[in-house]
Order: structure tokens, then C-alpha cells, then sequence
């Protein structure tokens, strides 16, 4: 397990979704996106979905890059 940072809106995105288990999530800081504040949490990710994110060429340190990632991949593309 990998301890990482995600954005709220990211966390909200997963939630009731099993593609990205992600457990133990923890409030981790606040951080200001175009005039609003947005809560960041450290969340745990299993080995699998940690080489997942890897294979996309997300830097799975990068919290814009995680959470951008997270919610494109959970919106439909028509």
C-alpha cells in the first residue's frame, strides 16, 4: 500500500465506485483553486492500481496530476 495526496473533488468522484478502492482516507490540508478552497486527503492505493496510474504517465506524487487523472477516467467520453 502507497500512501497518496487527491483533491476532494477527486475522492467524491470514487466514491460508491470500485475502480479505485481507495481506503484509511485522512484530511491532509487545504489548498485555494481558482478563488475556492479545496480540502486535500492522503488516501492508501493498492499496488495495482499504483502501477495503473504509473502506466498513464501520471506522477503518482503530483496531486493536480492524480486527481485530474482520477476524474477523467471516470467521465464518459461521447
Amino acid at each position: 500500500m502507497k500512501k497518496i495526496v487527491i483533491r476532494e473533488d477527486a475522492l467524491n468522484a470514487v466514491r460508491d465506485r470500485a475502480i479505485f478502492p481507495f481506503q484509511a482516507q485522512r484530511a491532509a490540508g487545504e489548498i485555494e483553486i481558482h478563488g475556492q478552497k479545496m480540502k486535500l486527503y492522503f488516501v492508501e492505493i493498492d499496488t495495482d492500481v499504483q502501477d495503473y496510474i504509473r502506466s498513464k504517465g501520471i506522477d503518482i506524487d503530483d496531486v493536480d496530476q492524480v486527481s485530474d487523472f482520477i476524474i477523467s477516467a471516470l467521465t464518459h467520453k461521447h
